[in-house]
């Protein structure tokens, strides 16, 4: 029997682009006498993966849009069984190590694709067609500095504004809703202090207000050769909403005094 263990050199098990990881590969076996090899293999892995509906008078077709992107791909022997190399039974520890490249994005599992992170430890046994292997995922989170970018450092706002007819009088009558940030990048873990402004000329009575923060995400996959139709490629656009709060709307009146001067 033989037992695999990974463990990388993070106590959060996060880890950041251009930065060097390194590893153990912990062996625990008493069928050393049956090994062949040992290997890991790191996998930095983007997936997509979506269908589209054409139809036109004729017919209707489906067509399936896919794409793999490798940011890590990398294998290492770590043994491999010779007269001059030979294990006993017992408990072995590998060393290795990887590195991340600087392009490499942040772990994410939507509905239309992934980006994952993991290593791959394979434990080849003479005279079996299948290895022992263990997986242990990992995530990568990019570092951005705020300060090397001054646009992140300027406020932003945004507005949305409803005009409600009034079916008797026939006037027209807006809800208007701006929303503004003292900053325009935030680092995670910061408390973002948002601001929110009700300009409600219409009836209507605002009871709660919903606000978050949403993920905007965009998919590019590709199709494959195809008898009837040539390669293509198609972008889809998926918005996400990642936190949301509520709260309930306040009325402030202010009294005006007849004369005021």
């Amino acid at each position: 029997m033989s037992k695999l263990g990974i463990i990388l050199d993070s106590k959060t098990n996060v880890f950041f682009p251009n930065s060097e990881v390194n590893g153990i590969l912990n062996l625990n076996t008493n069928e050393v006498h049956k090994i062949k090899e040992i290997s890991v293999t790191i996998i930095g892995r983007a997936y997509v993966y979506f269908e589209e509906l054409h139809s036109d008078e004729n017919s209707i077709d489906i067509f399936t849009f896919k794409s793999t992107h490798f940011y890590i791909n990398v294998n290492t022997l770590l043994w491999k069984y010779n007269e001059l190399n030979q294990l006993s039974n017992g408990q072995h520890l590998f060393p290795f190590k990887f590195e991340i490249p600087s392009n490499a994005a942040p772990n994410i599992s939507e509905k239309h694709g992934d980006i994952v992170y993991y290593v791959k430890a394979n434990l080849e046994f003479y005279g079996k067609k299948r290895s022992k292997v263990q997986y242990y995922g990992f995530s990568v989170c990019a570092i951005i500095d705020l300060n090397l970018s001054p646009e992140l450092k300027l406020p932003t706002s945004v507005n949305s504004t409803k005009t409600i007819k009034n079916c008797f009088s026939r006037s027209e009558n807006s809800l208007r809703v701006t929303m503004s940030l003292p900053t325009t990048g935030f680092v995670c873990g910061e408390m973002i202090p948002l601001k929110i402004d009700i300009c409600n000329k219409t009836s209507l009575k605002i009871k709660s207000l919903e606000y978050g923060i949403g993920l905007q995400c965009t998919y590019t996959g590709n199709t494959g050769k195809s008898f009837f139709y040539p390669p293509s490629t198609h972008i889809k656009e998926q918005s996400l909403t990642l936190e949301t709060n509520f709260v309930k709307a306040s009325f402030m009146e202010i009294k005006i005094k007849k004369k005021v001067f």
